[in-house]
């Protein structure tokens, strides 16, 4: 795999198991704890595939892949906006991380279940942290 940005997810070429043999794309990132690349679930299409070492060049031979590439290629486009890893990390150790943390999981709907999931509460606090950190240094 060429040198990519590990603080980004990409599209890459995968391989359905199976009798049919098709190429399809699915979302990796760079998974710190594993010091490696992964896939983050099943192709975009929604079948189950592995890595077989293919290159970022292979055609994707899905159509379904195909059809799905646009949208998700335009998520990737908004997350570039994304802080690189070395502000994240230091958008976490800010003092006032756990504060903005908070406030985020505040937040609820009226029905009493949180507008972020907790999971993300993190990310978004930390995107948070890391532009207020970002416009102070103007």
């Amino acid at each position: 795999m060429p040198e990519l940005d590990r603080s980004r997810r990409y599209l890459l070429p995968t391989a359905l198991d199976g009798a049919e043999a098709q190429t399809h794309l699915s979302v990796y990132g760079w998974e710190d704890r594993l010091s490696s690349w992964v896939a983050y679930s099943t192709s975009i299409c929604g079948r189950s595939v592995h890595d077989a070492g293919l290159d970022l060049e292979d055609a994707v031979t899905c159509p379904r892949c195909e059809e799905l590439r646009a949208g998700y290629e335009a998520v990737f486009t908004k997350e570039d906006r994304t802080p690189p890893v070395a502000e994240r990390r230091a958008a976490r150790k800010d003092p006032r991380y756990p504060a903005v943390l908070e406030e985020i999981r505040g937040f609820g709907w009226p029905a009493g279940n949180p507008m972020v999931p907790d999971g993300w509460a993190d990310t978004l606090a930390t995107h948070v942290m890391a532009a207020v950190r970002a416009a102070e240094e103007e």
